[in-house]
């Protein structure tokens, strides 16, 4: 075995093979007797430093006083336990001995009694025969009670699943008879419901149709109504606009007359005058205002009166089928100035009317000349 405590220790190494055997002069170390077959370590080998041999040799000693001492310990731990165990012997055989006593006192005590063991024995099988009778008898009336138990259970049972039968059946039936009555019903006032609403459908038919009937008479009638009152309205500012323009012509013309020419002296006769171009059919009532001579020069207020009257009477196309109760008003009181003239004529308007000499007027540019 290679020296461990070296570091030289292959077997390969020269210091390993350079080692010679323990020589006989050499002091072997102490060994300790122990009953372990352990190998020990032999004498330091020859040619090893001083110290190191001291070191091995107190190495050794102190492993072979460690052994002593784990000797002298597992001695006395084994002296320990032989006496335990030998006291614990001790006090068993005590026990049996007292135990073997116990039994021959009870045995000398039951010696007597061994004889009748016979009749012991008898007794007793009848006694447990007794015993499994009564248990049997016990065990068969507890039986008894269960079936009894089950039966009445079971017609219970059976009462009380016959009596929610029934319900349940009543209870069917009262809701089938329900639902049949309610269907009969609903459908009896469906029809009632449904007869009612045809005939009133049929009197609100009738009585939309007459109405939309009489409506669509009437309105054919106000359709006519306002046709009619369209075309007499047209006519009318028609007639009006036509005689609102000779009027304005006239006006004009007698206007740019006095202004152009000279008014003849009051000493000088007058001379008299050619005829108008202007036929006396085109003369209008409100040109020259009655009493006053024709063609004399017109207040200007009236005449601004009679044109404005005239603008406010003629309206655009679009707004001539309703008037204003003004322009009513305004349109009457003319139509009935026109026809009092035209009934009546004043004897100045007709002395008047008659032909005068004729006149060269020059109308000026933008103004257009009547014939």
């Amino acid at each position: 075995m290679p020296d461990v405590s070296t570091p030289h220790a292959s077997a390969g190494s020269a210091p390993a093979k350079a080692r010679s055997p323990p020589s006989a002069t050499a002091t072997p170390p102490r060994r300790c007797q122990t009953t372990f077959s352990t190998p020990m370590a032999g004498p330091a080998p020859n040619g090893l430093p001083p110290h190191l041999d001291k070191w091995l040799v107190s190495l050794h000693s102190a492993f072979a006083a460690d052994f002593l001492t784990l000797r002298a310990d597992l001695d006395c731990a084994h002296q320990a336990s032989l006496a335990s165990e030998r006291t614990a012997h001790a006090a068993e055989r005590e026990e049996l001995a007292q135990a073997l006593s116990t039994a021959e006192a009870a045995a000398a005590r039951n010696a007597q009694a061994a004889k009748w063991r016979l009749q012991a024995l008898d007794l007793l099988a009848y006694e447990i025969h007794e015993r499994h009778t009564a248990k049997a008898r016990v065990q068969a009336w507890n039986a008894w009670r269960a079936h009894l138990a089950r039966r009445w259970h079971d017609r219970f049972k059976e009462h009380i699943a016959a009596v929610h039968a029934e319900k349940q059946a009543k209870f069917r039936i009262v809701i089938a008879w329900r639902s049949v009555v309610r269907d009969r019903w609903r459908r009896a006032e469906r029809a009632k419901m449904q007869a009612d609403f045809d005939r009133q459908l049929a009197d609100r038919v009738a009585e939309h149709t007459a109405t939309v009937a009489s409506l669509t008479q009437q309105l054919t009638e106000h359709a006519d109504l306002l046709a009619a009152l369209e075309q007499r309205h047209r006519d009318r500012e028609d007639g009006i606009r036509m005689a609102f323009m000779r009027g304005l012509s006239a006006l004009n013309l007698e206007t740019m007359t006095v202004l152009q020419d000279p008014p003849p002296p009051h000493d000088r006769p007058e001379s008299p005058r050619p005829a108008s171009p202007m036929p006396a059919t085109t003369a209008v009532p409100w040109a020259s205002p009655p009493g006053s001579v024709h063609g004399a020069v017109p207040d200007p207020a009236l005449a601004a009166s009679t044109a404005l009257r005239m603008s406010a009477l003629v309206s655009p196309r679009d707004s001539r089928s309703r008037m204003l109760p003004w322009q009513e008003a305004l349109d009457k009181e003319l139509q009935q100035a026109v026809l009092a003239q035209r009934r009546s004529p004043s004897p100045d308007a007709a002395q008047h009317e008659q032909p005068r000499p004729a006149r060269v007027v020059k109308a000026p540019p933008g103004v257009a000349q009547w014939g």
